[in-house]
């Protein structure tokens, strides 16, 4: 009998949206030999008698419990799930005591303590792909998993982790195409959620507040366009014809995103598709612009923050104003919906950038504008820092006046 992983989703957030990580990581551990289930309780009211009802019928060899997010990164509610994804390890725990592995990018933010915290046997920052299937050959064999990249593990010394060093991360390339089988996508589509395909993973821009280079590497590493699109097409014969690019951001390089749209093209599918992708204002250049609508794509997020050069500086942003209004232009002249994205209250912060950035905004004028007012401060990012040596130097915090809440 091949060893049994069930795959465990944690998130029951509505509008729901569909786990691609266990669609990829399903993938690599059948490539691998494993068999792979999928226990979802997105959906479930009653988590508890899922998971009980579960166990009756399969008795899993290894556990992937996964964290999309720690709490609802909104200041009005400041609602954690951490509890109820303790509750959830916990019956999981009951039912069958066998290793439970953490991941998933909530997990990534701050896995030390999440995995204290959630009482699990190992987690795994990053590259899953490569790390998951590795860990559970190397604990049936018995061998050392002191060097797998990305592992947290329990010793004698407490909670250990062998960070993501240089030259550590698994070549996407090489993964190949994903079946996108193991989620129930058409029911997640059917329900109203864009379903997700990663075309890169990483982000090497240094944006003061940002998880993306924590979670999932500064070295950004590219798939295979060909791979890409075999998976959108797996997509399409399921009847999903709509697509959100999930990449920190899809243009951080220029060639790469028009040797996907140009596959796209080649297998004729432009018609067919539909997706939208998240990105800087810069670069955008035209021929970009005018590649992505070609291959299909309806919709473009603008991740700006503000139009203030100033504020942009303070940022890290590695765009000026006038490559906004530049990427407004663009994406009117090749018909691509767009919403430019802006974030008040960062450190520095005033009145006239508040101001300037909306008068900037309103002369661009884009399709749609959201407003996000304050940070969400997650820890091992720049802002803490800032935040941390402010507060040692002043003894105070030092948003006098705009309150810290949550980004996006």
């Amino acid at each position: 009998m091949p060893t049994l992983v069930t795959l465990v989703n944690t998130n029951q957030v509505k509008p729901a949206i569909a786990p691609i990580a266990f669609d990829y990581l399903s993938t690599a551990l059948q490539r691998a030999g494993y068999e792979v289930d999928l226990l979802d309780l997105c959906f479930e009211e009653n988590f508890e008698q899922k998971i009980v009802s579960y166990c009756n019928r399969r008795q899993p060899d290894h556990w992937g419990v996964t964290l999309r997010n720690t709490d609802d990164v909104y200041f009005s509610s400041s609602y954690s799930f951490l509890d109820q994804i303790r509750k959830i390890a916990q019956i999981v725990r009951r039912e069958s005591s066998v290793p439970i592995t953490l991941g998933g990018v909530g997990f990534s933010v701050m896995p030390q303590k999440l995995l204290e915290h959630l009482e699990a046997d190992f987690g795994i920052v990053c590259e899953g792909e490569f790390a998951f299937p590795e860990l559970i050959g190397r604990l049936s064999r018995q061998e050392d998993i002191s060097d797998i990249p990305g592992l947290l593990y329990r010793s004698a010394r407490g909670i250990e982790y062998n960070p993501m060093g240089s030259g550590k991360y698994g070549a996407l390339a090489d993964v190949g195409a994903h079946q996108r089988t193991t989620v129930d996508n058409r029911l997640y589509f059917a329900k109203g959620g864009q379903i997700g395909i990663e075309t890169k993973r990483g982000c090497n821009r240094r944006c003061i507040y940002c998880v993306e280079p924590l979670t999932k590497g500064q070295q950004v590493r590219l798939r295979n366009p060909v791979h890409i699109v075999d998976e959108m097409k797996s997509l399409l014969e399921q009847g999903i014809n709509v697509f959100h690019i999930n990449d920190s951001e899809f243009n951080l390089s220029i060639s790469h995103p028009i040797s996907f749209c140009e596959e796209i093209l080649r297998r004729g599918l432009e018609r067919e598709v539909k997706w939208y992708a998240y990105g800087m204002p810069a670069p955008f250049p035209d021929k970009l612009a005018s590649a992505m609508s070609e291959a299909g794509c309806v919709g473009m997020n603008f991740g700006v923050d503000s139009a203030s050069e100033k504020m942009l500086k303070i940022l890290r942003r590695t765009f000026t104003p006038n490559d906004i209004r530049n990427a407004v232009v663009s994406a009117k002249r090749y018909k691509l919906e767009h919403i430019v994205e802006l974030l008040f209250g960062a450190p520095g912060e005033t009145r006239e950038t508040v101001r300037e950035t909306i008068e900037f905004i309103k002369d661009a004028n884009p399709d749609r504008v959201s407003v996000t007012v304050g940070l969400r401060i997650f820890p091992g990012t720049e802002l803490e820092n800032m935040v941390r040596a402010e507060y040692k130097k002043n003894k105070r915090p030092f948003f006098p006046s705009l309150a810290v809440v949550c980004h996006r």
